[in-house]
């Protein structure tokens, strides 16, 4: 008997949704990155690690922001 090849078609992501589903991934980053912070000032413990994280996100996330407003507004015309 002969196997037939499955071809499974992927609908394309709209990249405002994209953009979205990282910005959610990324505030969750952020989330847990006071989480452990504020663990790390609880225990005394040394937090300079855990505050290079948080900048970097910080940094990411106005990026990938800037503008997002704007695609947001068009979202609701929509």
């Amino acid at each position: 008997m002969k196997a037939t090849a499955r071809t499974v078609q992927t609908k394309p992501v709209d990249p405002i949704e994209r953009e979205l589903a990282e910005l959610g991934e990324e505030c969750a980053r952020v989330l847990l990155l006071l989480q452990r912070l504020a663990k790390a000032r609880a225990t005394d413990t040394d937090a300079s690690e855990i505050l290079g994280e948080l900048s970097a996100t910080v940094l990411h996330l106005n990026v990938h922001t800037k503008g997002l407003d704007k695609l947001i507004d068009d979202l609701e015309s929509e």
